[in-house]
């Protein structure tokens, strides 16, 4: 092995990386590696996305493997007994192949009008992992929420099938904690701590039977992730499942090995409590920085025309933040007004400027103008047909107020593009770069010009 990277099909450690960890994950580590140098499909996504923890790259290569019809054979069954499986496809950034498509519309369908996912009974909790990532507020959603959280609540955790009411905390737990761990914490905490009324006083999660050894490890590994998270990884049921997961670890670095395998499980866990891959204080520092500058920048802000507003006269937000992004447009700007009669100037300076630039415009008919600047506005409609070529489009029932630039920003408000409601009215709005936020309100645009004259 060098002691820089290691590859073969693909998949390349960073050993420097690697040896930062801890010994028992460097050996879950190993064995993963040794697997996946033989074959990789679909199936090996959990373990695909941890080697992305060594290789920053892995997503480009999982890429040019999963364009074979070879990665992904089985993907149906994984429908039935493996739906975890999908939730990882998806943080590999395969969710737009068709093997996947199809397979997550399969899930979809199989939805009841009671929320229930329908696949194996209670075990589609797992699919809401799925869903919850895709589709975070969507109503399907909302409803295996709902569905699972009185299935959760109800159950007594005193039947014997213990592992098993278990395994579908842990799931539901994993979910809520995934979708939005502040919303539900108060549900996340009641299920961890009935969680962990059931550890034993060896540190394992569930009942100890002959054919229970393979859920013991799952259900452990999955139990110290959600504690951990939940409560710390200081909690001593965390400490003590740790202690006895290590203690279960083969001699060639897997987890459970005899009965199928749990070594991902395992090492999932042992990431959840820093055992992983070790970062410099300033590097982990750094990137807590850029996280902070990237939510501020991501943000929303709320922004208004106000003709007073705390003794301050023409408060004018609306008005200067759309000028602003008029004058920071590269590529392409969108806009949506009833009507315009004010900054137009600065569009056409933009165009005169940067010919390049695209500019769209969505406005309603001459003839509804009505008014003192009437005239004005008639004539600037002229004006930016012929400076946009043809770039202007008229709806007759458009009414939204909104600026797109770049593809990066976005201003939606209840002002149109007039002295007086940018001056003289109270009007308000909402400007952000949220990427998620900017696609939706492009997606609204595009339909929007498609059934625009």
């Amino acid at each position: 092995m060098k002691n820089d990277v290691k590859e073969k099909h693909g998949v390349i450690m960073d050993i420097d990386l690697l040896n930062s960890c801890s010994k028992p994950f460097q050996k879950g580590m190993l064995y993963i590696e040794k697997v996946l140098s033989k074959d990789i499909s679909c199936a090996d996504a959990d373990s695909l996305f941890i080697l992305g923890k060594f290789d920053e790259d892995v997503q480009k290569r999982v890429a040019e493997i999963a364009k074979t019809e070879e990665f992904w054979r089985d993907i149906d069954a994984w429908v039935f007994e493996r739906q975890y499986i999908f939730y990882y496809l998806k943080r590999l950034g395969l969710d737009k192949d068709p093997h996947f498509i199809d397979s997550y519309q399969y899930m979809k369908s199989q939805q009841t009008v009671n929320g229930s996912l329908g696949l194996n009974s209670d075990e589609g909790v797992e699919v809401l992992r799925v869903f919850s990532l895709i589709e975070p507020d969507s109503k399907s959603v909302k409803d295996a929420v709902k569905y699972y959280v009185e299935i959760f609540n109800g159950t007594s955790f005193d039947e014997k099938d213990s592992n098993s009411e278990i395994e579908f905390a842990l799931s539901l737990a994993r979910a809520l904690s995934e979708l939005n761990f502040y919303e539900y914490r108060d549900q996340i905490e009641r299920i961890c701590n009935k969680i962990k009324t059931k550890q034993h006083s060896d540190g394992f999660f569930g009942d100890n039977t002959e054919y229970s050894s393979l859920y013991l490890i799952k259900n452990t590994a999955a139990a110290i992730t959600c504690l951990s998270r939940t409560f710390s990884i200081n909690d001593e049921a965390v400490k003590k499942g740790i202690e006895w997961l290590k203690k279960q670890q083969e001699p060639d670095g897997s987890w459970g090995a005899r009965f199928g395998t749990d070594t991902t499980g395992a090492l999932f866990a042992l990431l959840s409590v820093g055992e992983g891959p070790k970062k410099a204080i300033e590097q982990v520092e750094w990137q807590d920085s850029l996280k902070v500058q990237e939510i501020k920048y991501m943000k929303p802000y709320f922004i208004h025309t106000s003709p007073i507003y705390n003794s301050k006269i023409h408060v004018k937000e609306i008005h200067d933040k759309i000028r602003e992004m008029i004058h920071n447009t590269e590529k392409e700007i969108c806009i949506g007004s009833l009507y315009i009669d004010t900054l137009y100037e600065d569009l056409i300076d933009l165009i005169n400027k940067k010919p390049h630039v695209k500019v769209r415009l969505i406005t309603r008919y001459s003839k509804d103008l009505r008014g003192p600047r009437e005239r004005i506005a008639q004539a600037v409609l002229g004006l930016l047909t012929i400076a946009t070529k043809g770039g202007l489009r008229k709806n007759d029932i458009i009414h939204s107020r909104l600026v797109i630039v770049d593809d990066k920003e976005v201003l939606v408000s209840s002002a149109d593009w007039t002295r007086d409601q940018l001056y003289d009215e109270f009007n308000a709005g909402i400007y952000t770069r949220d990427k998620d936020s900017v696609q939706k309100v492009k997606e609204f645009f595009e339909n929007l010009w498609k059934t625009s004259e």
